[in-house]
C-alpha cells in the first residue's frame, strides 16, 4: 500500500498512509475543537497540493457509508472541515 501510495503522490509527500480507521477516528476525536487544520489532516507543511491528497485519503477511510467505526462521522466532518479552511472553498 506504501510503495502505491508513493508513486501516486509523486515528490509531494502527504505523510504516512493511514489504514487503520480506530486509530484515525480516536486521533481526530482527541484533537481540540481549536486545532489547526494543517493537525486535523496530519500535515506539518503547508501545502495545498499534499493537504488535498491527505484529504482524499481520510475521506476514504472515514466516510461514515465505508467506515462503521464509532465516531467516524464526527472524524469525517472534521477532516472536510479543515480542508474546507486549508482549501478556501464553501463546496467540494
Amino acid at each position: 500500500l506504501q510503495r502505491a501510495a508513493s508513486s501516486y503522490y509523486g515528490s509531494r509527500d502527504p505523510g504516512p498512509s493511514p489504514t487503520d480507521a480506530a486509530a484515525e477516528c480516536e486521533r481526530l476525536l482527541a484533537l481540540d475543537r481549536d486545532a489547526s487544520a494543517w493537525a486535523v489532516l496530519g500535515l506539518t507543511g503547508h501545502d495545498r497540493g499534499a493537504a488535498r491528497q491527505r484529504y482524499y485519503v481520510l475521506a476514504r477511510l472515514l466516510h461514515p457509508d465505508k467506515c462503521s467505526q464509532r465516531g467516524a462521522a464526527d472524524a469525517f466532518k472534521r477532516v472536510a472541515d479543515a480542508f474546507r479552511r486549508i482549501d478556501g472553498s464553501s463546496s467540494f
